[in-house]
């Protein structure tokens, strides 16, 4: 009696079987590793992390036929608080992705910056991500590359006070000249150590952190006390903390907040 039954499950399996999408499972170490480090800045893909986010908000065509239009949305949405940390991370990998790979330039790289010093440092303490996060470590990357990148200009980064655009506005960057002089020397030719690759040392250090990692050229301000030599450099790192951010983003944004709304009537 149950025979017909039995019989007609297993057809339905086959049929669901053979109509399914080419998923596949298959136990390996380091695939799976590559997968679950691969980033922008590793790999030059965007994360799985940052895709699911795309994915959560219909972005992921669109990103790759309106880049602009993408970010602009998620950026609305930002302005007007509906993004999770774990998608303002998104938005910073994409920006730096765009302005890499996808012509954005100075403009995106310094967004990038922003948007991930607001994931590191949000205006409400219980938004302060966890230490744990591999997320925190590659929004201090972010952070620092596309800061470095931005403010560079014929090779060097450019440490002066100056108006910079940006994708939805424009970034006031103000440089205390007195912190430009160490130990007595004017410091100036700031060149941007992330873009070195070192060969032929059995060790290499780096210390991790946030911020800009630069090598300066020193002229001394009293020629006779010099005792560095004519050639040297020495180390340092630049920092642009920013005053306000979220708010100053909601203030000259105003068209921005109502974007996102706007998108998505178009795609319904």
């Amino acid at each position: 009696m149950n025979r017909p039954t039995v019989l007609l499950v297993f057809g339905a399996l086959s049929v669901l079987t053979a109509c399914a999408p080419p998923f596949a499972m298959k136990r390996n170490v380091l695939g799976a590793q590559r997968q679950a480090a691969a980033n922008v800045l590793v790999t030059g893909e965007i994360s799985r992390r940052t895709r699911n986010v795309l994915y959560e908000h219909d972005l992921v065509a669109r990103y790759a036929d309106d880049p602009v239009g993408a970010l602009a949305e998620l950026h609305g949405e930002l302005v007007r608080n509906e993004l999770r940390p774990e998608s303002i991370m998104a938005l910073a990998e994409v920006a730096f992705h765009h302005a890499r790979y996808g012509g954005g330039g100075r403009p995106y790289y310094l967004a990038s910056a922003l948007y991930a010093w607001a994931y590191l440092f949000p205006d409400d303490p219980a938004l302060v991500p966890d230490r744990y996060s591999p997320r925190v470590r590659f929004a201090c990357e972010l952070y620092n590359r596309g800061l470095g990148q931005g403010l560079q200009q014929d090779g060097n980064v450019v440490l002066a006070t100056a108006t910079l655009p940006l994708p939805f506005g424009t970034l006031e960057v103000v440089v205390d000249p007195t912190m430009l002089v160490w130990s007595g020397h004017q410091l100036y030719d700031f060149f941007p150590l992330t873009d070195v690759e070192v060969t032929g040392f059995p060790t290499y250090y780096r210390w991790a952190g946030i911020g800009v990692p630069l090598a300066a050229k020193v002229v001394p301000q009293e020629r006779d006390a010099d005792l560095l030599a004519p050639r040297i450099r020495v180390p340092l790192t630049a920092v642009l903390r920013p005053t306000r951010l979220m708010e100053q983003l909601r203030e000259k944004c105003p068209m921005v907040k109502h974007l996102g709304s706007y998108a998505r009537a178009r795609r319904q």
